[in-house]
């Protein structure tokens, strides 16, 4: 696929059976690509039209997407050739095409996204109603979320703090730990055992 803008981010992900890859771009919107043979043909086989889309990640079942947008975040049924939107959270504009924030899926129900207005847990349960079951408000915006393993934490970056908060009873979230850095933290990834971030 020739793209056609210079982008600041666009994150992919792959089909359950592996088949597929699921691109974000802030430009673009989702595209889904047939990777099933990548050394001969891939071809982008689905498209949803949408600017400001800039995170994707995937239901368990493979049959919705979660989407961050400048705005919040919209629930994509990926479920055929025809992508369609089935629902929507708003919060606030972000102040470029690109929104900051990210998404961690913690079950079937619930899904964690940051953004401007904060750390928000939402009830996704009914897509086309979603509900903000819990908010923190921080105006130093998460760029990146990953929940552990055993799904006891919820990990949160931003430019020079990384962040830790306890989720093992998603009704009480405690704000853990603070790890104060002199560095830039652009991304971090949770190692498998759940006690080392990289």
């Amino acid at each position: 696929y020739e793209p056609r803008y210079n982008v600041e981010n666009i994150q992919a992900t792959e089909s359950n059976d592996g088949k597929n890859l699921y691109v974000a771009s802030p430009n673009l919107g989702i595209l889904r690509f047939d990777v099933t043979d990548p050394k001969k043909n891939i071809k982008v086989t689905a498209k949803f039209d949408a600017k400001g889309y800039s995170k994707i990640k995937l239901s368990q079942n493979g049959k919705l997407a979660y989407v961050k947008a400048n705005n919040g975040m919209v629930i994509l049924d990926i479920s055929s050739d025809n992508i369609r939107k089935i629902g929507e959270f708003t919060t606030m504009e972000a102040f470029s095409l690109v929104g900051i924030g990210d998404i961690a899926i913690y079950s079937d129900k619930y899904v964690f996204m940051s953004d401007f207005a904060g750390l928000h847990m939402l009830d996704v349960s009914d897509p086309e109603s979603i509900k903000e079951v819990y908010k923190q408000e921080d105006f130093k915006v998460a760029i990146n979320l990953q929940i552990s393993p055993d799904k006891k934490y919820l990990y949160a970056n931003e430019l020079h703090n990384f962040k830790v908060y306890g989720i093992n009873d998603i009704s009480n979230i405690e704000h853990l730990k603070n790890y104060i850095v002199s560095n830039r933290i652009y991304t971090f990834d949770i190692g498998s055992d759940g006690k080392i971030a990289y």
